[in-house]
Order: C-alpha cells, then structure tokens, then sequence
C-alpha cells in the first residue's frame, strides 16, 4: 500500500511503500518488521502504549519497498 496505519486488528505484512503509522494500543510479538520507504511512526493514542513483549524481536526498516 501507499500509507499504512496499524492498529490492533492490522495483519502482516508490515509493509507500506511510503509509510506506515500506528493508532491506538499496540502489543508487538514474535518476530515483527515494518518496512516502509519513508517513515515509520509509532504514535499511540492519549492514555495508550505499544508494548513489546519480553523475548520478541522489532525491527524497523526505511527502504524501498514495491507494495
């Protein structure tokens, strides 16, 4: 897509050719990546967080993507 915007219901793949947004309460497990060719910006609401759970792996990549 374009521009993505995550939000607790967003399924996998993590990949937007501009970028990629969070909204709201988020909860990262596992192994995850957000790829995005411009920016990636974890903003969650006011009184929510984005958590990650222990043992998970977050990676955040700017580069092209073709989606």
């Amino acid at each position: 897509s374009q521009n993505l915007t995550i939000t607790t219901t967003t399924q996998p793949p993590f990949q937007s050719i501009n970028n990629i947004t969070t909204n709201g309460p988020l909860t990262i497990s596992g192994n995850t990546t957000f790829q995005a060719g411009t920016s990636i910006l974890l903003a969650p609401t006011i009184g929510s967080s984005i958590n990650i759970t222990p043992g998970s792996v977050f990676l955040a990549k700017i580069e092209g993507c073709n989606y």
